[in-house]
C-alpha cells in the first residue's frame, strides 16, 4: 500500500515539470527568434535571426515558400531573409519556424499581417529593336537562364 502512495507522488511530480523545459521536448536546447514583424507590406523584406543554445538547425515557411537559414561562424546564430511577394493578397499569413535536432523538433507559429503597398506605374515606349531579341541574343539568354535555374536548384 505504501509503494502505491510513492508511485502516486512520483507520477504527480512528473506532471509538475514545466512545459517547455528540455525534458518535455526530448532535448536541452533553448532558442530565441528576433525580427518577427507583426505587419509588413507587399514587396517588403525582413530579416530573421534564430539563436540556438546547444545544437539544432532552424528552417521555416512563409506564404508557402521555404525559409532557409544561414549559419553564422559561431554555429549558434542563424539568419534568413524573408520576402513578401509583390502580388500577395493583403491579409494575415502564418509564419512557421522549426528547430530540428535529429528526430527532435520544436515549432513556433506567428501571424504576419500583409498590407497593401502602392507601386507607381511608369510607361515607356521603345522601338521594336530594343524590345525583341535577335536569334543569337535570344539563344544566349536561354542558355544563361538554364544555368541560373540550375544554380537555384543546388542546396
Amino acid at each position: 500500500m505504501r509503494s502505491r502512495g510513492i508511485w502516486l507522488v512520483v507520477a504527480f511530480s512528473l506532471f509538475m515539470i514545466p512545459v517547455g523545459s528540455g525534458l518535455c521536448f526530448g532535448g536541452e536546447d533553448t532558442w530565441s527568434i528576433e525580427g518577427i514583424r507583426s505587419a509588413v507590406k507587399q514587396g517588403d523584406v525582413f530579416r530573421l535571426r534564430v539563436t540556438v543554445e546547444g545544437k539544432g538547425v532552424p528552417s521555416g515557411d512563409f506564404q508557402g515558400k521555404g525559409i532557409f537559414f544561414h549559419s553564422r561562424e559561431n554555429g549558434k546564430d542563424w539568419e534568413a531573409l524573408v520576402g513578401v511577394d509583390l502580388e500577395c493578397v493583403a491579409g494575415t499569413y502564418p509564419l512557421k519556424i522549426t528547430l530540428k535536432k535529429g528526430s527532435w523538433a520544436s515549432k513556433r507559429m506567428f501571424e504576419i499581417e500583409v498590407g497593401r503597398a502602392f507601386f507607381g506605374v511608369q510607361r515607356i515606349n521603345l522601338p521594336p529593336e530594343m524590345v525583341d531579341l535577335d536569334p543569337q541574343s535570344l539563344k544566349r539568354v536561354m542558355e544563361e537562364k538554364k544555368r541560373i535555374e540550375a544554380l537555384w536548384m543546388v542546396r
